[in-house]
């Protein structure tokens, strides 16, 4: 007669969830590294992390064809090297999805917006350098982080907010080379705005939310208005 051992049983079972478990966090979670040169959009799909090295470059030459397409939430983004978008609407990043980090050490050349976020709760830093035909940041979610501490030259607003409760510091230099442009447009509400760098556009700073707070510790060289409160 067999004898049945309860307690092995629920050991296997347990050993055995804890291993389905780490099978499906390395099936889900995703790392990926560009270290040389790529001609098509790089897709990260959720808990992913992707990572452009010095020597990695992404070009894309099609219109709507960002560099990196990030969907799902908490995918992480580091770009040291080169991305090239010369579409219309093609994004250097380009961010859907909640809890996003984007970090960008390297150079961003866009057709489009250099970063582009509609995501929650996500942290943009630039660290490097973005040319972009159209917003350098552009940003539409809510509670997002955004820090320059490096170069933004854009066609249209250096950085661009629709976003509540973001915070906008600038460290650096942006560059509008927009008719109308800003260095800093704000229209989200009960967003809070440092620009201790050097902003250069037709308005330094437009903000359109009542609720939002600005300070400036740095330079505004505008030929309209320095702060459009």
């Amino acid at each position: 007669m067999m004898t049945i051992n309860f307690r092995q049983l629920l050991l296997t079972a347990v050993a055995a969830g804890v291993l389905g478990l780490a099978l499906a966090s390395n099936i889900f979670a995703d790392e990926f590294v560009v270290d040389g040169p790529v001609n098509s959009t790089q897709t990260v799909d959720g808990d992913d992390t992707i990572t452009i090295t010095e020597d990695g470059s992404i070009t894309t030459t099609g219109n709507s064809e960002h560099g990196v397409e990030s969907t799902g939430d908490e995918n992480i983004i580091i770009n040291d090297g080169a991305i090239f978008t010369s579409g219309s609407l093609a994004d250097g990043i380009n961010n859907t999805g909640a809890e996003a980090e984007i970090i960008n050490n390297g150079t961003i050349q866009a057709g489009d917006y250099g970063i582009s976020n509609d995501g929650d709760l996500t942290v943009i830093t630039n660290n490097g350098t973005i040319l972009a035909d159209v917003d350098g940041i552009a940003n539409d979610g809510d509670n997002a982080v955004i820090t320059n501490n490096d170069t933004i030259q854009a066609g249209d607003d250096g950085i661009h907010n629709d976003g509540d409760d973001a915070v906008i510091v600038n460290n650096g230099t942006i560059l509008s080379l927009g008719l109308f442009g800003s260095g800093v447009t704000n229209y989200g509400e009960f967003s809070v705005i440092h620009n201790n760098g050097f902003l250069q556009a037709f308005f330094g700073i437009h903000n359109d939310s009542n609720s939002s707070v600005i300070t400036n510790n740095g330079t505004i060289d505008a030929s309209f208005l320095g702060i459009y409160n």
